[in-house]
């Protein structure tokens, strides 16, 4: 399962996201899932996309927009929820 995070330079907020999902990605989790960092001001047509109003904004395969950085805890029950709905369309 791949994830895109849409993120800006400089941005606290999805640094912060960022190294949450590193350390789900790695360590804390055994749900399979990478993601991909995208610099919306070097591809504004992603935010456009999206509709992002602010960063960072994580998108999931499913449709499902994570408009705001959350913690670890949370982060990785939404992941591992998101994963089982993926695997269960990949299978239909």
């Amino acid at each position: 399962m791949k994830l895109l995070l849409l993120s800006m330079p400089n941005c606290t907020a999805c640094v912060r996201l960022k190294n949450n999902l590193d350390k789900l990605q790695y360590s804390l989790i055994e749900t399979p899932f990478s993601y991909e960092v995208i610099n919306v001001e070097k591809y504004p047509e992603y935010a456009k996309k999206y509709e992002m109003q602010s960063a960072p904004l994580l998108v999931f395969p499913s449709g499902y927009v994570l408009r705001y950085a959350i913690g670890l805890s949370p982060l990785q029950e939404l992941i591992e929820k998101e994963y089982i709905n993926f695997k269960e369309k990949e299978e239909l």
